[in-house]
């Protein structure tokens, strides 16, 4: 899977921007929804517990966690779209899956 620089659901276009910082409370990736933006960490960002860089496959999983906060969201599931631990579930079982779905 390669990390898209913007990606369309339900109609509505979500730019994917590679930052060095996506908010102050140190996450490595955020959807702003209002303004239809996705931050994601650079691959070479300091931010990231002290480490030089943050590994491909850790950034295209805080991405797919940020894509299920917006599925959940745009479907009106309010629940769901704040509950860290579904979320972190669903993003990890779509890293699991999409390797597969691509034959890999």
């Amino acid at each position: 899977m390669k990390i898209p620089k913007k990606i369309k659901l339900f109609g509505c276009e979500y730019a994917i921007k590679q930052v060095n910082k996506v908010d102050d409370d140190n996450s490595l990736g955020k959807v702003f929804i209002d303004s239809g933006i996705i931050k994601l960490l650079k691959k070479d960002s300091k931010s990231y517990a002290g480490f030089d860089s943050i590994p491909e496959d850790k950034r295209k999983q805080v991405l797919l966690h940020e894509l299920c906060h917006l599925m959940f969201y745009v479907i009106s599931e309010t629940e769901l779209y704040n509950n860290e631990k579904i979320v972190d579930n669903m993003a990890n079982c779509l890293m699991e899956l999409i390797p597969q779905l691509e034959g890999k």
